[in-house]
C-alpha cells in the first residue's frame, strides 16, 4: 500500500499460498532449516515478485516498475490478510492523549467489487 494514495489507487497484492518456500517456513522446527527456508523465500520473491503482484489500479500504476517507483518516493506499508476474507469491517475511533478513554466515531462495512477495490461503505443506522 503506497502511503499517500487512497481509494484503492496505491494497492497491489499477491497470493502467498503459491510460494512453496513459504510452506517450508511454516512447517519446519529446525533452526538451520528455517534459515535455509528464509533464504529460499527471499530468492523466490526476488525472482517472481514482479510477475506475481496484482496491481489493483493499473490506470494509476500501469507496471510493477511504476508502482515500485511510487513506493520508493512516498513510502509503503505491507499488510497481510487471510485469503478467505468475506468482509471488511472498519472502525474509526479516537483516544485523547492522557485519558485512556476510547471514543468510537463510526463503524462501517466496506463494499468491494474486486479484491481490494472499494465501491462504498454500509453504515449501521
Amino acid at each position: 500500500k503506497i502511503e499517500h494514495e487512497h481509494r484503492s489507487r496505491g494497492l497491489a497484492y499477491m497470493d502467498v499460498r503459491k510460494l512453496k518456500s513459504l510452506e517450508v517456513i511454516e512447517t519446519t522446527s529446525s533452526p538451520q532449516q528455517l534459515i535455509e527456508a528464509e533464504m529460499a523465500l527471499k530468492q523466490d520473491l526476488q525472482q517472481t515478485l514482479a510477475r506475481r503482484m496484482k496491481l489493483v489500479n493499473p490506470i494509476a500504476y500501469p507496471t510493477w516498475a511504476d508502482f515500485v517507483t511510487a513506493m520508493r518516493r512516498h513510502g509503503a506499508a505491507l499488510e497481510s490478510a487471510p485469503a478467505d476474507v468475506i468482509g471488511s469491517p472498519t472502525a474509526h475511533f479516537f483516544v485523547p492523549p492522557g485519558s485512556g478513554n476510547v471514543q468510537v466515531y463510526s463503524v462501517q462495512e466496506q463494499v468491494v467489487a474486486a479484491p481490494y477495490v472499494m465501491l462504498g461503505a454500509l453504515f449501521p443506522q
